[in-house]
């Protein structure tokens, strides 16, 4: 069958300035519509009726408020296309399926499976089909799932590499299973990649010029933006700042898997630190944070030394890539009793000024990039120049809002 060629450029490119305008702005009349694209107002009127007959964009209403003719207010037609995006991390499952305009339809979290493998593949599969089910969505109008996880895809074998936290997951071609479980079109970021792309989207760092995620959890890593571009370098492992040669021996057998800043301040470091400062045994972090925030001896002294060699890792992010923000999460790094000693720490360091802020979206900011992914690649694929290929760029950044359903959940298939 021939392939259908694609409507010319110059009406590609009118429409894209169009859509452009209502994604990012909201409802908007064909004489602002006009203003904002540069378009004669014939021009706007034809483009707004095509769109129209795609089913893409409908009347909202008429606003008679101004003074003159009654003006014909337009909006995007949020049923038109859904993109769902999931955050699939070692303990928790969160996902939100979200409209064409960014609007939130549908949310839940839950466990994940701790056995990991293909069992986590029907997990993420039944999540899928649960959340369309719960907001009456077709699958057909699914347009595409943006998945983010610890680790990367290995082009070669679609295993997923430096996953230590998600069991089995280097062993089978997860990429092809997930595509097959999903049966639509799949992206796959990294989650603190995500996580820098959900707090430049709608966190404290919207728009940043340039901006740093730095991570500190049960792994250590970074995310890296660049004029609104994800940073993956040369073979996708940008960021792996945990076998930065800091905090612990870097020759130790172990640092080759794991790397020598995560052996020092990633959870089990910090759990073992607290052990060897006479804090006890089987302690669990949010234990030992609290203890900390109580004045206990062995705990304060334990997240004391664990904010200093972190701080250090700040210290070599913006000696390395000099971020204009520098926007420090994870479970370890978002605790107030870790960030307030790293802040207070960096002067001692450096005299630089540092932009630095603890993120705002919490644990919600790598499922926020997803969302903002799968937004830009649906925006993409249905408005973009398809004779010239570019991408429209993220989101506009308006704040996503909770639609109909919004939700957490047990863990139920």
């Amino acid at each position: 069958m021939p392939t259908q060629a694609p409507p010319p450029i110059l009406r590609q490119i009118s429409t894209r300035a169009v859509m452009k305008v209502l994604l990012e702005q909201g409802p908007t009349s064909r004489a602002e519509l006009a203003k904002a694209t540069g378009f004669s107002k014939q021009t706007t009127s034809e483009v707004i009726r095509t769109l129209e007959e795609s089913g893409y964009v409908r009347m909202k209403g008429i606003d008679s408020g101004k003074v003159g003719s009654p003006a014909v207010i337009y909006e995007v037609a949020d049923e038109a296309g859904y993109a769902l995006g999931i955050d699939a991390g070692a303990s928790t499952i969160r996902a939100a399926l979200v409209t064409l305009s960014s609007k939130i339809a549908g949310e839940l979290t839950l466990p994940s499976d701790p056995r990991g493998g293909r069992e986590l593949v029907a997990q993420l599969g039944a999540v899928k089909r649960r959340l369309l089910a719960e907001t009456g969505i077709a699958p057909s109008a699914l347009n595409v799932v943006s998945l983010a996880m610890p680790g990367s895809v290995d082009p070669g074998t679609g295993a997923i590499s430096h996953a230590y936290a998600v069991p089995e997951f280097d062993r089978f071609d997860v990429f092809k299973e997930l595509q097959e479980t999903f049966q639509c079109p799949l992206l796959m970021e990294n989650d603190i990649n995500a996580a820098a792309v959900g707090e430049y989207w709608n966190g404290d760092a919207k728009g940043a010029e340039s901006l740093a995620f730095l991570s500190i959890g049960t792994g250590i890593g970074i995310g890296m933006l660049i004029n609104g571009q994800l940073w993956r370098g040369a073979t996708g492992a940008a960021g792996e700042i945990a076998y930065l040669p800091i905090g612990s021996d870097p020759s130790s057998p172990l640092c080759p898997e794991r790397g020598a800043l995560e052996l020092a301040i990633g959870a089990p470091a910090i759990i073992h630190r607290y052990r060897m400062m006479g804090g006890g045994e089987n302690v669990s972090m949010k234990a030992i944070f609290d203890r900390c925030a109580a004045g206990e001896r062995a705990a304060v002294a334990t997240v004391e030394e664990s904010a200093r060699i972190a701080s250090l890792a700040v210290l070599s992010v913006l000696a390395l890539f000099d971020p204009a923000e520098i926007v420090i999460g994870g479970n370890i790094g978002r605790r107030p009793e870790m960030s307030q000693r790293i802040i207070r720490f960096l002067p001692q360091f450096t005299h630089r000024k540092i932009k630095l802020s603890v993120s705002s979206l919490g644990a919600r900011a790598t499922m926020m990039g997803a969302v903002a992914l799968g937004l830009n690649h649906m925006h993409d694929s249905l408005f973009n120049l398809q004779s010239l290929p570019a991408s429209l760029g993220l989101p506009g950044g308006r704040e996503p809002s909770v639609d109909f359903h919004d939700r957490k959940a047990s863990n139920k298939g």
